[in-house]
């Protein structure tokens, strides 16, 4: 019985995951929540000025990891196949960095073949455009808004989070066409395996890394590595964050419940905030994610999104010290992170 219920359910997520690539539109969860749509046209001009240069007030000699920055995940997921389940913003990578973000989830699939790296949320792939006919999202189309935002912003850092998505490459391997993206633009890359000052990473992209890579190889980057949270409800007795600590990367937090339901993921969220914010040390990377799918094979990250941001909006969250990564980003969220920087 147990083995033809999980057939059964296999077959449901099967054709479901067909009819959404089939009719799914990149804009189906408006259906859902038509009320929250983070549109990046709303920004006008001032709120651009604002969030586009917030780092000017940071001094120096601050530990990017001191600094309370906005961040996203699943970054490039504007436009991506099968977007109800794999869509997690409605900006552009550019609009996300002129909206006040300054970390910025990576996940790529490397190609041997031609030696290229392509955007990918799982086995989704991003893309250009809308519909499932588009051309894929090279690595290259994210590094050119990148390039061009710290030219316009030299003032301004981009934490560059690289994970491999959806791909069997060795390591090295994937290593190793990464360095060919970085080395056509070399002086834009901070490349230090340890967390720089704000200094140091002044109009310059930052590159971290969540994989290990190969025995011997020379490591580029900081090097971020963290298990996933897959536990559908808080475990009693633990904290709703992890602690990490490794020989050779910085000490690391992480709270990403990314399977939780909205409640206890707003009491994982707003634990962990005031932990990191006040009790952890200040020169520990830490990261907590507002971003959730809940419990369901099927997941619907906007459903959760219009929620949680909205809470995280309208309520006392600390945000001190914490790199705060979102879904479905919006230019408010982001100055209400970055501006507990500046509050006494």
């Amino acid at each position: 019985m147990n083995i033809l219920v999980r057939v059964l359910k296999t077959i449901f997520v099967t054709v479901l995951l067909l009819f959404v690539v089939a009719f799914g539109g990149t804009r189906g969860y408006v259906a859902v929540e038509s009320s929250y749509y983070p549109d990046p046209a709303s920004m006008d001009q001032s709120v651009i000025d604002a969030n586009s240069s917030w780092m000017k007030g940071i001094g120096d000699d601050k530990l990017l990891s001191e600094i309370a920055i906005p961040g996203t995940h699943d970054s490039a997921t504007q436009f991506v196949h099968i977007p109800y389940l794999a869509q997690c913003q409605s900006f552009s990578l550019a609009d996300q960095l002129n909206a006040g973000y300054r970390y910025l989830d990576i996940r790529l699939k490397g190609d041997m073949g031609d030696r290229s790296l392509t955007f990918h949320h799982g086995p989704a792939s991003c893309t250009k455009e809308a519909g499932i006919l588009a051309s894929s999202l090279d690595l290259n189309d994210g590094l050119q808004a990148c390039y061009q935002f710290l030219k316009d912003h030299p003032s301004e850092t981009i934490v560059f989070v690289v994970k491999q998505e959806n791909s069997k490459l060795a390591p090295s391997d994937f290593q190793d066409i990464l360095s060919e993206y970085i080395s056509q633009n070399p002086d834009a890359w901070y490349l230090d395996t340890k967390v720089p000052t704000m200094g140091d990473a002044r109009g310059k992209i930052v590159l971290m890394q969540r994989h290990k890579l190969d025995k011997h190889y020379r490591t580029q980057g900081v090097t971020l590595l963290w298990e996933d949270q897959r536990q559908t409800e808080p475990i009693a007795g633990e904290p709703a964050y992890a602690v990490y600590k490794a020989p050779g990367t910085p000490n690391l937090t992480v709270q990403d419940a990314f399977q939780y339901g909205v409640d206890d993921k707003w009491k994982a969220f707003t634990e962990s905030s005031q932990a990191m914010s006040e009790d952890l040390a200040f020169d520990m990377v830490k990261l907590n994610f507002l971003s959730c799918k809940g419990s369901t094979p099927v997941g619907h990250p906007f459903s959760f999104a219009s929620k949680l941001n909205v809470k995280a909006l309208s309520e006392d969250v600390k945000f001190n010290h914490t790199w705060t990564i979102v879904d479905f980003a919006t230019s408010e969220l982001a100055a209400k992170i970055y501006s507990s920087n500046f509050n006494s």
